[in-house]
């Protein structure tokens, strides 16, 4: 049966309106938040500590990719809350129908260790928490941040995802190229040429925020801190012509 829910906040009035004010200024009023996991305490421990912090008034919950999948697929902004206690399949089957329903992802990890990053390098979400770190405050910044088009990767994870990727770049002979998807490479290409976002969305007909994606994808498996530091990257490599 579904847990499905909508949750009200219970904070004290003055906590309760600095939440409201950082929220409404970042634009998540009225996105709705949809939380799965296999297990029924983290699940509804997500919940409410989001229903506390006032978020969003649409918070729903559930426990199967079925009921997921139906829910992204209503047209009205969206945030999938997705944690790792189901199978990969499951969880790249639910974060890639979100990516194709223009909903952003929040994924939790339960750790920092090789296969939960090696989980999260499969597909690139807009967010990352580690579980044990998962507290109102981390969380309200990490819905905040995403809802006005930002990527969260705590240090931890970020060190983690870096070192992964260059085992896989020494695997397939040291080529960072081999790394990059063809969009990949195309998005980088475009930054090499100049464009800001706005021109690549539409050099590659895809919105600003897949743009912001496959950015964010190019700078973490090229190691590089920003978009200069890729281009300069790209040409010294050449993955790119100057």
């Amino acid at each position: 049966m579904s847990d499905a829910a909508v949750l009200n906040g219970r904070l004290d009035p003055p906590s309760r309106r600095l939440h409201r004010e950082s929220v409404e200024a970042a634009g998540v009023r009225g996105l709705r938040l949809i939380i799965v996991a296999r297990n029924r305490l983290t699940r509804y421990g997500l919940a409410t500590m989001l229903a506390e912090l006032d978020v969003t008034a649409n918070i729903e919950v559930m426990d199967t990719v079925e009921e997921a999948i139906a829910a992204l697929i209503r047209p009205a902004p969206g945030l999938l809350v997705i944690t790792t206690d189901m199978s990969m399949d499951e969880y790249l089957c639910l974060a890639e129908s979100a990516r194709s329903a223009g909903k952003r992802v929040l994924s939790i990890l339960r750790d920092s260790s090789r296969e939960e990053v090696e989980r999260a390098a499969r597909f690139a979400a807009d967010a990352y928490l580690l579980e044990q770190a998962v507290q109102p405050s981390t969380l309200l910044n990490a819905v905040t941040r995403v809802a006005s088009g930002a990527m969260v990767l705590p240090e931890s994870l970020a060190r983690e995802l870096l070192a992964t990727v260059r085992r896989q770049a020494a695997g397939s002979g040291g080529r960072i190229e081999t790394l990059l998807t063809p969009r990949e490479k195309q998005t980088l290409s475009l930054l090499v040429d100049g464009m800001s976002n706005k021109q690549i969305a539409l050099q590659l007909g895809i919105t600003q925020h897949g743009v912001k994606r496959h950015v964010t994808s190019v700078l973490a498996k090229l190691n590089c801190p920003n978009r200069t530091h890729a281009v300069a990257v790209a040409v010294r490599e050449g993955l790119c012509a100057a």
